[in-house]
């Protein structure tokens, strides 16, 4: 019987269960009910879990969490909730772990469920689950919590844009960059140093879009960071960013900051594409303070750079009687 009915609860028989339990009802024990009950949640046949509650075959009070737990990983939101109708599952703190398990396996119905019956804050913990949710990318999740009045995007001097940035989570951003209550040039235009140093090319459009943030901030950071990591569509991004509004061309981007900066970075990481672009734009000198970008390309065996600087941009490599080209 045991075998029979535990099988019948795995792929879903309504049937063979209905007529099991109208002609054995009596026969059958404790520990078979809740073999089944636990099986047909696992599998998410919602019509048998039905029928063994209103049919008072299991006694959940004691259980009711663990197979809240078992339809939240199984992703049965239905179960989840007729589970919660049967106001069994009363401990404050089972229910914010169920919380946290509803965001840790990105379940928003589930969230929803939690929040729709005053089950818990959806700003506990100092803001926690819209921190953890904008970290790992959960765009409904996030969705959600935003909704709710309690919620604060902006909490920590931002942490949840900041998370949602440094992990590359697009969607995300764009959501906490839509309330006004975020600040996207915050911590110092974290957001945008991160997300240019990453090469999140869209997020750093995303960024640059809203007007309030500095491509040039300390020292052309962003620019440098991109260059650095060799990241070119940002680079040709930030390059052009003085067109997309106020805040952006009084920051103009220029290829020869900080004294050719991003040109001997450039030469000295071997990133040859960006190189020839920043060399494109006319405005770097390739024989900056006596050959420095042909110096780094030599030192680090960056062959493709160096022959470039010396055939294309005719640097002199015997300038300063071969000083410089003697110290690389």
């Amino acid at each position: 019987h045991w075998h029979t009915m535990v099988a019948a609860s795995a792929f879903g028989h309504l049937e063979t269960i209905v007529n099991f339990v109208a002609k054995s009802a009596e026969y059958i024990g404790d520990v078979m009910c809740k073999d089944v009950f636990e099986v047909a949640v696992y599998h998410g046949h919602m019509d048998i879990v039905s029928l063994l509650l209103h049919a008072e075959m299991v006694d959940i009070t004691h259980t009711v969490y663990a197979y809240l737990y078992i339809a939240a990983e199984q992703n049965h939101p239905e179960i989840y909730k007729l589970l919660f109708t049967t106001k069994k599952a009363d401990s404050v703190a089972e229910n914010y772990k169920l919380f946290h398990c509803a965001i840790k396996y990105n379940r928003p119905e589930m969230v929803k469920i939690l929040l729709d019956t005053k089950k818990v804050d959806a700003a506990f913990n100092n803001n926690t689950p819209i921190c953890w949710a904008a970290k790992h990318g959960h765009t409904e999740i996030v969705q959600v919590l935003l909704a709710d009045v309690n919620v604060d995007p902006a909490f920590e001097r931002d942490t949840p844009l900041c998370n949602a940035v440094e992990n590359g989570h697009t969607v995300v951003v764009q959501l906490l960059l839509a309330d006004d209550e975020v600040d996207a040039a915050c911590r110092s235009n974290t957001p945008l140093i991160t997300a240019a140093a990453k090469g999140y090319t869209d997020i750093v459009r995303l960024l640059l879009a809203t007007n309030v943030v500095s491509p040039t901030y300390h020292g052309n950071l962003p620019f440098l960071r991109a260059v650095e990591n060799g990241h070119i569509e940002v680079v040709k991004l930030l390059l052009s960013a003085h067109t997309l509004n106020n805040m952006c061309a009084l920051n103009k981007v220029r290829p020869n900051c900080n004294n050719n900066a991003p040109l001997c970075s450039a030469a000295k990481h071997g990133h040859f594409e960006i190189l020839k672009l920043l060399v494109a734009t006319g405005q770097v000198d390739p024989a900056y303070e006596e050959n420095k970008p042909l110096v780094y390309a030599a030192q680090q065996n960056h062959v493709a750079v160096a022959n470039f600087l010396l055939t294309t941009c005719k640097v002199d490599p015997a300038s300063n009687n071969n000083e410089r080209i003697c110290e690389a």
